[in-house]
């Protein structure tokens, strides 16, 4: 029996055949295939009746077949076999076009759910190759998922390899600790790859997406410390205390108690034995270059400082001491002679 790390091609109903076509989904092994998930959901638990169906719109209607016509051959070539349903509120005509199967298994006075775009005119809707389900199916799975589909490879085929791998869910390896699904009351990994691909119900589906997205999150928070332990591992050259204390009383005002706790914070990380990683945030107007200035003041380097406000976030660098020269100046400091 095939591990979850062996190519998909081993997995009941893929072959060597479609695993080619799966590759170019950038599926590989039996796990890229549980973790390829889907792009929507079919939601069988509202459907529409025939006359509220939107035009045009891919969406389900719940219908009762009235007749089967006989099958009749069209331009081309191709036979065409039509089947009639309604409901309270109208007619639907359903047409497929060489696949008299689809409308073989259809019984005269049962109910069905159509999925599929609605065409024809207001006075009478029409189907063409409408997915089928029975008020069965519909009771045991009522939302179906729709998977990403490539040249030669179905939707569908996808869909029916990826509820054969559920088999090797438990095989994931969960890397959320077991502590942290019991305060966030979230499922087990398997459990929710689970829920991704054959959703039970609208709460099942939830609680499986809420709990892949915060999977992801927490890799990428854990990513971006483990860069930022690696970064602080190197070693600085650190500087030597400075006083700020001449340059804020060369201002024409004092500085604000936000201005002056900033840039001791950042003088202190300087003055440490790691390098230093900063984003110094604020509104528009609250001051932020000014302790740049300050920055460049005392260390005679050049700084960069990210400003993000809330349309979004600018990144500005000042490299020459022009720049600087014109902010002094409009605070009376700059000296052109000195």
């Amino acid at each position: 029996m095939p591990t979850i790390n062996d190519s998909v091609q081993f997995l009941k109903g893929v072959g060597p055949a479609f695993a080619k076509k799966f590759e170019k989904l950038g599926i590989l092994t039996i796990r890229d295939l549980l973790l390829c998930y889907p792009r929507k959901y079919i939601d069988y638990t509202q459907p529409y009746t025939v006359v509220s169906a939107p035009y045009d719109v891919e969406c389900c209607v719940r219908a009762t077949v009235l007749q089967k016509e006989p099958a009749r051959r069209v331009k081309g070539g191709r036979v065409m076999n039509r089947v009639l349903a309604a409901d309270d509120s109208g007619i639907l005509a359903l047409s497929w076009f060489n696949a008299p199967y689809a409308a073989d298994k259809l019984e005269v006075g049962e109910t069905y759910y159509f999925e599929g775009r609605i065409g024809g005119a207001l006075t009478r809707r029409e189907l063409l190759h409408p997915l089928v389900r029975t008020e069965a199916q519909v009771a045991d799975c009522p939302f179906v998922a729709v998977y990403p589909g490539t040249d030669g490879l179905p939707a569908s085929r996808h869909a029916s390899c990826a509820h054969a791998a559920l088999a090797f869910a438990d095989q994931l390896v969960d890397p959320l600790p077991p502590e942290l699904l019991t305060r966030y009351r979230m499922p087990a990994k398997a459990q929710a790859v689970r829920g991704i691909h054959a959703p039970k119900n609208a709460d099942d589906l939830a609680a499986a997406r809420r709990r892949l997205i915060f999977e992801e999150l927490y890799l990428l928070q854990i990513g971006i410390f483990l860069l930022r332990s690696h970064g602080r591992r190197k070693t600085s050259a650190p500087m030597h205390p400075l006083d700020l204390g001449p340059f804020w009383r060369s201002l024409p005002y004092p500085p604000t108690g936000a201005q002056k706790r900033s840039t001791e914070e950042i003088l202190a990380d300087l003055c440490g034995d790691v390098p230093m990683n900063r984003l110094l945030q604020g509104d528009v107007g609250s001051g932020k270059t000014l302790v740049e200035a300050a920055l460049k003041e005392v260390t005679g380097s050049e700084v960069h400082v990210d400003y993000k406000d809330g349309k979004g976030s600018l990144k500005i660098d000042f490299y020459s001491d022009d720049m600087l020269q014109k902010f002094v100046s409009l605070l009376g400091m700059y000296d052109p002679e000195g």
